[in-house]
């Protein structure tokens, strides 16, 4: 719902604002209840469904697991996310399918999607025509995360270059849940994808930061070295404390990529960071400590 006034050069009056703040709210619970009638009947009776808005959540879990998913890792997650990065939050019914194995998940991509559509995600994917994400939860937790995070920037900034958009996914797909000031926050752990990123650089096969900054379809590219760098330049940029205002900053369309890292480093130029990024990335190591799954949530609890 969109308050217009026409022929009126008055403001809305705070009031007005939460008015229109709650029928949206409204609208959209009433959405998410009619999208969840139509996906029971879709999924049938050996699939369960919750309604959270603006997210409809179902699985071949019982409900009790799938609220208690929602209560332990997705909220919590799409809180400390908004919080960090999303000024605009996601005001469309959005599915999140969760599949508890490989063969579950395999089989709902072949019945709804075409041959080669998403064939080759085998962890999960976001389907932007229909706003709903899959997940084979096999694969790990943080997958719903990654998944949830193309559906925040699709919400956000749905002009947002390829890498930053895959890089964010998967920055944080692989991450801590912690409590910073009774709120929740997630801290990106190392996984699998920096040993890929490194035999890259080992193999001279390191993409041009200049390049990756460009770059508007990953498809053709070495999907698992594309990522991998997208990831750990999020990674490298996360621990300069700059990661957050190079987002703000591409989707204010205020700079190019250079100037946005110009104020980061003003005198480096990109042959600087690439030569920085690759020894940053070739130093990092992969411990027990940061585990080796593809996609969990480490939960840390805080007094």
């Amino acid at each position: 719902m969109l308050l217009l006034a026409t022929g009126c050069n008055q403001h809305p009056t705070k009031r007005d604002d939460k008015a229109t703040a709650s029928s949206n709210s409204l609208d959209l619970a009433e959405r998410c209840d009619r999208a969840a009638i139509q996906l029971r009947s879709q999924l049938g009776s050996e699939h369960s469904v919750i309604v959270r808005p603006p997210l409809i959540i179902a699985g071949d879990q019982s409900k009790n697991e799938l609220t208690s998913l929602y209560s332990s890792s997705i909220q919590p997650a799409t809180v400390a996310l908004k919080r960090r990065f999303f000024n605009t939050a996601i005001s469309r019914p959005t599915t999140v399918l969760l599949f508890s194995d490989q063969t579950t998940y395999q089989k709902h991509t072949a019945r709804h999607y075409a041959a080669g559509d998403h064939a080759n995600s085998i962890y999960g994917y976001y389907e932007p025509t229909d706003q709903t994400a899959v997940v084979n939860l096999s694969a790990g937790e943080g997958t719903i995360v990654h998944e949830l995070i193309h559906a925040m920037i699709m919400a956000d900034y749905p002009e947002a270059p390829i890498w930053l958009n895959e890089g964010l996914a998967s920055l944080f797909e692989h991450s801590r849940l912690v409590e910073t000031q009774g709120k929740p926050d997630l801290i990106p752990l190392h996984n699998w994808r920096l040993r890929v990123l490194q035999r890259g650089i080992a193999d001279g096969q390191q993409i041009p930061l200049r390049d990756l900054a460009v770059t508007t379809n990953k498809h053709g590219q070495n999907d698992a070295l594309f990522y991998s760098h997208a990831r750990y330049f999020c990674f490298y940029l996360y621990e300069l404390g700059q990661l957050e205002e190079l987002y703000a900053g591409y989707r204010n369309k205020n700079e190019s990529p250079r100037e946005l890292l110009a104020h980061i480093a003003p005198d480096l130029d990109w042959a600087d960071w690439d030569r920085n990024f690759r020894k940053w990335a070739s130093n990092q190591r992969l411990t027990k400590t940061h585990g080796d799954d593809s996609g969990a949530i480490h939960r840390l609890l805080k007094d």
